[in-house]
């Protein structure tokens, strides 16, 4: 959800959130178009969206989504298509600690 070009979680979905897993890649890819991941901001945005998902890999509800395949492409992407230095160390940051939630 939006408020004023931010993204808001409410506590009641933050729970279904960290049982997403790689599912979190593919629904921010069908939410946000080409002009969203080109803004340094929203990608800004996102990235703890993507963190939250992987927070608790053992809640992770679908079994093929504990392996972070999609999400790692999709950062990936967002780093290679972003010019903006800051947001590039945040998404290299985010690719370290997905890669590191990785199953036990």
């Amino acid at each position: 959800m939006r408020s004023g070009g931010r993204m808001v979680i409410r506590s009641w979905s933050q729970r279904g959130l960290s049982r997403l897993g790689d599912g979190v890649s593919i629904a921010l890819l069908k939410m946000l178009d080409d002009s969203d991941l080109a803004n340094p901001q929203v990608v800004r945005d996102l990235l703890p969206i993507v963190r939250d998902a992987f927070a608790e890999p053992q809640f992770i509800a679908i079994k093929e989504n504990k392996e972070p395949k999609v999400t790692l492409f999709f950062l990936g992407s967002l780093r290679r298509n972003l010019s903006d230095t800051q947001t590039g160390d945040l998404i290299d940051q985010t690719i370290e600690y997905v890669k590191g939630q990785g199953p036990r």
